[in-house]
């Protein structure tokens, strides 16, 4: 009689690992798909680190991976009928399918839209930064946010002594020209390399701070020029190889420490 209830019992817990692997697997490749969106689209190019934008994102899809799974442990039997299966499932489902799309709800909304170039560095302005009236008085170009990563771009300053007081005043407000629309546009061909900064000064601000051997594997061998990047989060900078196929990239260093 032990042996046939010990049977049993080893029957069901062979079930109940098969279901928590099958339910471990279909999350993983859920997961991997809804970081191709993160990481790929919304925050390319290590933004989701130097912005922090995916932390949330990170801790719930941590918590899918690893709580999902388990309550397939917890919940499936195979004596159960096929409707309390359906029952049990359908709730755990909801419940995990909630929990990724408030993740990614709010990773999407915090998205970096533009990099604006303000005088010598570029302004990295997220997707909640900017309401809708200041975007209806933009060009039709700026009118819509970007989903597939920053855009960088430049900015006309006013001329008029009107409009001047007008953008000190909301700049002082906290609303400086690189979070209104209207003044954006295009940067003309070469014109962000007008202002940024030489390989030396860098060198020199990382050798300031005995950071050169942490940073060096990163920088490219040749010459380069560079420009600060502000956001919200933090302060990093941007690297345009001069000679190199490889495209501008981001470093993880803050110049003005």
């Amino acid at each position: 009689m032990k042996l046939g209830t010990l049977s049993v019992t080893w029957q069901i817990l062979k079930a109940k690992i098969r279901a928590t692997v099958v339910h471990a697997i279909v999350t993983i490749v859920i997961a991997l798909l809804s970081a191709v969106l993160v990481f790929c689209l919304w925050y390319p190019d290590q933004l989701a680190f130097l912005m922090e934008g995916a932390n949330l994102y990170l801790l719930i899809l941590a918590v899918e991976v690893c709580l999902g799974p388990l309550m397939s442990l917890v919940v499936y039997n195979p004596e159960k009928s096929t409707r309390e299966l359906w029952v049990d499932y359908t709730l755990v489902v909801l419940v995990q399918l909630a929990a990724l799309s408030y993740g990614l709800y709010s990773t999407f909304n915090s998205r970096p839209v533009y990099q604006v170039l303000v005088i010598d560095r570029f302004e990295m302005v997220g997707a909640l930064e900017l309401n809708d009236a200041d975007l209806n008085e933009a060009a039709a170009d700026f009118s819509k946010l970007p989903i597939s990563g920053p855009i960088t771009i430049c900015v006309d300053r006013p001329t008029g002594a009107v409009e001047k007081n007008a953008l000190l005043l909301s700049a002082l407000n906290g609303r400086d020209i690189e979070l209104l629309p209207k003044y954006y546009r295009h940067c003309h061909e070469g014109e962000v390399l007008t202002v940024a900064y030489d390989r030396q000064r860098l060198l020199s601000a990382l050798s300031a701070l005995n950071r050169l051997e942490d940073f060096a594997s990163k920088l490219p061998v040749g010459e380069f020029s560079w420009i600060p990047v502000k956001s919200r989060i933090g302060v990093w900078v941007q690297i345009f190889p001069n000679e190199s196929p490889r495209k501008p990239y981001y470093l993880d260093f803050n110049p003005f420490m």
